[in-house]
């Protein structure tokens, strides 16, 4: 996977909105940051949604996390950081299917999601991914349209014994 990696390393440093922000390959090491704002985005941003039941089960104690550092490091993964903080993420898997695509709740609306996706989906194009698709609760289906993608389905999943509604989006890329 790494001779793949190196073939796109494209990766971009940018001036953002008057603050500096780097978007890098993730590195081995980076998986306590990443874990952090996972747990802390579905925490914050999920009470709109989520019972405090719920949330312990989509975002459990860090042994959840043991094999992301892996799955991290073998598939196309983003960090976004500042000052050496990683505020946002995306993963995207082999099959254009995104993994993980996660910004801390204080940076949300800076355009760091747009940024991550933008830089997905030219990964894809280059390594002839035709669809990029993905699962996402109601409240990010709307970031996911305003970028293009559609709504294909609702579906019921069961999440740890709990059945949740979400939705398939997918983008055709051209």
């Amino acid at each position: 996977m790494t001779s793949h990696l190196h073939s796109y390393h494209r990766i971009i440093n940018t001036i953002h909105k008057h603050w500096p922000m780097n978007i890098r390959l993730y590195q081995r090491g980076d998986i306590e940051q990443v874990t952090k704002l996972f747990q802390d985005t579905v925490s914050t941003l999920g009470h709109d949604d989520y019972s405090e039941t719920e949330i312990r089960m989509w975002a459990p104690d860090t042994t959840h996390f043991r094999d992301w550092e892996e799955s991290c490091l073998q598939k196309f993964t983003l960090v976004a950081e500042v000052s050496n903080e990683i505020i946002g993420f995306a993963q995207l898997n082999n099959d254009g299917h995104i993994n993980a695509f996660y910004c801390r709740p204080d940076h949300q609306g800076k355009g760091i999601g747009k940024k991550l996706y933008q830089i997905i989906e030219d990964y894809a194009l280059s390594k002839g991914i035709t669809k990029i698709y993905t699962e996402v609760h109601t409240s990010v289906r709307s970031f996911f349209t305003k970028l293009g993608f559609e709504s294909l389905q609702k579906q019921k999943v069961l999440i740890q014994g709990d059945i949740k509604t979400n939705y398939v989006v997918l983008k055709e890329l051209s």
